[in-house]
């Protein structure tokens, strides 16, 4: 009896953990790609994002998207070389999510959106930066 007791809560406790260990999120890094209107940022994923939240903030200017269920994949690039409106890549752990945030050189508007697996590539969240404001000349 004491056996299956314990067999019971083994598998109760492996149930409870897979939820959590299927909605992990790794982000494998991300690429800055710059175009004529906008900069577009790519974040490659382990798995669908979901739900995420991206927002800006000012002073000074940047943009932040939080991943629920989202961390770092073991190895991943955690940074970008500042190209077009991207200055900088930084990051931290946030209520069992992970926060990304795009340290921008102006105010910009972002749209987002998710893409599935296409060869070569996994899930992705695209972030396309768009200039509020034409650059100082």
């Amino acid at each position: 009896m004491q056996n299956l007791l314990k067999r019971l809560s083994l598998a109760a406790l492996v149930a409870a953990c897979l939820p959590a260990a299927a909605g992990r999120v790794g982000v494998d890094g991300a690429r800055v790609w710059v175009a004529p209107d906008n900069t577009r940022v790519v974040f490659d994923l382990t798995a669908p994002a979901g739900a995420y939240r991206l927002f800006t903030l000012r002073g000074p200017d940047r943009v932040v998207i939080d991943v629920p269920g989202g961390g770092w994949s073991a190895g991943a690039r955690r940074s970008v070389k500042p190209q077009g409106y991207v200055k900088a890549l930084r990051s931290a752990d946030k209520r069992g999510g992970l926060r990304l945030v795009l340290d921008v050189d102006r105010e910009v508007r972002p749209s987002s959106f998710l893409l599935r697996p296409g060869a070569p590539y996994g899930h992705r969240l695209v972030v396309d930066l768009y200039a509020t404001t034409p650059a100082a000349t």
